[in-house]
């Protein structure tokens, strides 16, 4: 066992184990970066122009700042406008000696793979190492950095301390059937306390409303709360109640003028006779067919009888009374089913066919009968056809 070498050793089962030399956590090595950046070009159909920027730097790697080498490698090529975080990180390729050809590059996309780069270049005290990123398929920002601190603070907002999400802890409040929660009303949680909320999901495309003013602490206060959250949620634009002025008394509603809707009918001449027939076996008016002749004179129809002057009905002799009758009933039963054309189903008689009976013999070559007598029945017009 002497002339074993000092990096063996000798296990309790007498198994000889080469002793791996220690590996240093981490190593200074120079970083060679290669940036694709896309440009449009000029004119009526800009096409994208791929640039390729090259930046050298020196960075010292180890399995735990692999955030730290994709922001570094961004801030060398002046892209700070792109933000690196545990949950967006971007990928890239690199490149040692003796691999030259990109084709050979490796891939690095997450925190695994960054530990195995490093492990090799520990191993094999690299001293230089190229970087390969490409802007349009790895970085996806926003070129206004201010933008991507909003979506990030957006992100954020989603989420509370627990790590849950607030649809998440509305879908748990439906699931277990909570009397306050429903589709469209969230529980009544801290999470969902409308104080807390800078905005609110507008689902019907209205602008909020502002917020009222009132004293705090006042029941005054608390009523207005309460319907400016019913007007929000109904999708009603506006200022409906202010602080300056809260009136006691009810508003009065105003009652828009009802006109007679149009037809969907065709007035006729024979409409007015219905009418009026109607009118004297339904409606009690006796003497409603006799105005029939004068109203035909006077092209009054059904579809301007209700704007006729009752004077002018008047001088035509037909009574107050029954102008009134004539005038509210006109309505409703132009624009009812009974001016409607009723489709008339006509009974067809069918024809009753004549039954006859006939016999059929067979003969012979000698005029001799053969066979039984056969009778047959049919109807009368298939025997003409047939003989």
């Amino acid at each position: 066992m002497s002339h074993l070498s000092e990096t063996c050793r000798i296990t309790s089962n007498n198994y000889i184990a080469p002793q791996s030399p220690d590996i240093e956590s981490s190593f200074e090595t120079t970083i060679v970066s290669s940036l694709a950046v896309y440009t449009k070009g000029l004119g009526k159909k800009p096409k994208e122009v791929k640039t390729v920027k090259f930046k050298e730097f020196d960075f010292t790697i180890s399995n735990d700042n692999y955030l730290d080498f994709l922001c570094e490698l961004l801030q060398s090529q002046s892209q700070d406008k792109y933000q690196v975080a545990a949950k967006k990180c971007y990928g890239f390729k690199y490149l040692y000696p003796p691999l030259k050809v990109l084709h050979n590059a490796v891939d690095v996309d997450n925190k695994k793979d960054y530990k195995w780069m490093v492990t090799n270049v520990l191993e094999q005290q690299l001293k230089k190492i190229k970087t390969l990123v490409d802007m349009k398929d790895q970085c996806h920002g926003d070129d206004d950095s201010g933008s991507d601190d909003n979506a990030g603070n957006d992100e954020q907002a989603l989420y509370n301390a627990d790590g849950i999400s607030d649809l998440d802890q509305w879908a748990h409040a439906l699931y277990d059937r909570v009397e306050i929660a429903t589709i469209l009303q969230p529980p009544n949680t801290l999470t969902f306390e409308p104080l807390k909320h800078l905005s609110s999901i507008n689902s019907f495309g209205h602008p909020p409303i502002p917020g009222i003013t009132a004293p705090q602490g006042s029941e005054l206060s608390a009523v207005a709360s309460i319907l400016s959250d019913v007007c929000g949620l109904m999708g009603l634009s506006g200022t409906s109640v202010t602080n300056a002025s809260v009136s006691s008394a009810p508003n009065r509603l105003h009652t828009a003028i009802v006109t007679s809707p149009r037809s969907p009918v065709r007035n006729t001449p024979t409409q007015l006779t219905c009418f009026l027939h109607d009118c004297k076996d339904n409606l009690g008016i006796t003497n409603a067919t006799q105005y029939e002749s004068p109203l035909y004179r006077k092209l009054y129809g059904l579809d301007i009888l209700h704007r006729v002057a009752d004077s002018d009905l008047e001088s035509i002799g037909i009574p107050t009374g029954d102008i009134i009758c004539l005038k509210d009933a006109s309505g409703p039963w132009y624009n009812g089913p009974s001016a409607k054309h009723h489709r008339v189903e006509v009974k067809v008689k069918k024809h009753k066919e004549t039954v006859v009976s006939y016999e059929k013999r067979w003969f012979d070559a000698d005029g001799i009968q053969t066979g039984a007598l056969l009778i047959r029945t049919c109807s009368l017009f298939l025997r003409v056809m047939k003989f």
